[in-house]
């Protein structure tokens, strides 16, 4: 005899995720016939599984599920593709019994995997300074791929603006990188404020932001 199972409640992420980024599946394994401590399948044998094009699997990891059915597995991603959760069955009920749980399949999701970014150095100056005078920013990008390397030619940097006293980030221009990743751009200092630089990012790389630089003007 086989007692159908169902693996419900999955979440699949995050999406999109950096090269090497964790991606986790969650859920939970149930018998939708049956009731009580019954309905849920606890520690039962979960595989997650990788594909690139939702055909071909590759198992990664197992892990087991508690006592309510639910299990967490994650595993590092490498490149886009489909995850789910495979519960491959097994005994069920008493040893001595011929009942078997079914196996199942969690819904798969995708997840899109981007290089990640960072600024390697951020600044704005001089400071404190003058008010009306020219307040330069400067910085630069790197992107890991293959290992941490300058971001290239090209890329948008969008600067930022916070006032003192206030708690919202004002947009007050952006730069492109040069050949090596770095940015410079001057700006009218008017008031005192944290300027912060920001990589919106791509279909290829991830985002990021770098570190805030607090300015007195005088």
């Amino acid at each position: 005899m086989h007692q159908p199972t169902a693996v419900t409640a999955t979440s699949v992420g995050p999406s999109p995720v950096a090269a090497g980024g964790a991606v986790t599946v969650r859920g939970q394994v149930v018998r939708p016939r049956l009731t009580g401590a019954r309905a849920v399948a606890t520690d039962g044998l979960v595989t997650l599984q990788f594909s690139a094009d939702g055909k071909d699997w590759r198992n990664l990891k197992n892990v087991r599920t508690d006592g309510q059915g639910r299990f967490t597995a994650a595993a590092a991603a490498s490149k886009d593709g489909y995850w789910r959760a495979w519960y491959d069955g097994g005994p069920f009920g008493n040893a001595s019994s011929d009942t078997q749980d079914q196996e199942s399949f969690g819904k798969a999701g995708y997840v899109d995997v981007r290089y990640g970014t960072r600024f390697t150095s951020f600044n704005a100056s001089p400071e404190p300074v003058r008010k009306g005078r020219t307040l330069t920013v400067a910085g630069r990008l790197q992107r890991n791929s293959g290992g941490w390397k300058a971001a290239g030619a090209g890329a948008v940097v969008n600067v930022y603006f916070r006032a003192k006293g206030t708690s919202k980030w004002t947009l007050a221009g952006n730069v492109k990188t040069d050949s090596k990743g770095a940015f410079r751009k001057g700006f009218k200092a008017s008031k005192d404020g944290t300027w912060m630089a920001s990589y919106k990012g791509s279909g290829t790389y991830l985002g990021s932001s770098g570190p805030g630089d607090y300015v007195d003007v005088r």
